[in-house]
Formats: structure tokens, C-alpha cells, sequence
């Protein structure tokens, strides 16, 4: 019988969880990165921390780690979203979608709207299909509180 409170279920969006699934059953990926994508599709499905990690023969704090790393992503993709939907910019749409691990890609005009409540880094000069070469930015998390 399970102790304590049940696991908090992982809120994927549908997209990024048949990534995963499909990264779980490649062949020739990674065995790390084969681990951290089961790690979130269990959590998603509400398996608590220690039974991933018996599960998958990892320890609970590695199960930690990827579900926290996991969880930042998730709120990072939805704050970039809100904000591009609420500033309806069709160069969210156009910018190339580059494969950092803990950042999301934005335009210039994006970054304005988002004001000093985030953490962003200048990414440089990208060419921009349909907009020709433009200023962005890589969004990494929110300001801590005081800052």
C-alpha cells in the first residue's frame, strides 16, 4: 500500500508527448535521454517518484531532477504562448525552432512585450523565413521575486 500524498500528474502538451514516445522507441537514441523522456511519460500518467525510479533501475533523485527540469519547460512554453497569442505576432510563428534545452526561442518584439518579469538572453541575428534577418532572443525563466 502507497504511503503518503498520490504524485502530481505532469501536464504535457499532446505534441511534445508523441515526441517522447516516439523518442522512447528509437533505437539508437541515447539510453540517457531514453531514460529522462520515460521518467516524464511516467510521471504524466501519475507513477509516483519511487516506483519511476524502481522502475527504471534509476535513483529518486535523478526521477527529481528530470520531473523539476520537466516542469519548468512546461510553464516556460505556456508563458511564451500566452504572451505570443496575447500579442498576436505572426513571427512567433516564423521563428526556427532550435533545440535548447531550457530556453524558448522568441522574436524582438516578443521580448519588448515581456517586459523585466522574465530572464532572456540575446541569441543574435536569426534569418526568419518570410521576414528576412531579425533580432531574437532566448526566453530561460521568470525574475526572481526582488530582482
Amino acid at each position: 500500500m502507497a504511503c503518503g500524498p498520490s504524485p502530481n500528474r505532469l501536464k504535457i502538451p499532446r505534441g511534445e508527448r508523441g515526441k517522447l514516445k516516439l523518442l522512447v522507441r528509437r533505437h539508437r537514441a541515447p539510453h540517457a535521454v531514453v531514460q529522462r523522456a520515460r521518467i516524464v511519460l511516467l510521471a504524466r500518467d501519475g507513477v509516483g517518484t519511487e516506483q519511476i525510479a524502481r522502475q527504471l533501475g534509476c535513483s529518486s533523485r535523478n526521477v527529481r531532477k528530470w520531473k523539476s527540469i520537466a516542469t519548468r519547460a512546461i510553464r516556460l512554453h505556456r508563458a511564451a504562448a500566452a504572451s505570443a497569442e496575447s500579442a498576436a505576432s505572426p513571427t512567433a510563428a516564423a521563428t526556427p525552432k532550435h533545440s535548447v534545452v531550457d530556453a524558448i526561442h522568441i522574436s524582438a518584439a516578443t521580448r519588448e512585450r515581456l517586459g523585466d518579469d522574465y530572464v532572456v538572453e540575446s541569441r543574435g541575428t536569426v534569418s526568419i523565413k518570410g521576414k528576412g534577418e531579425m533580432g531574437t532572443y532566448l526566453l530561460t525563466g521568470r525574475q526572481a521575486a526582488g530582482a
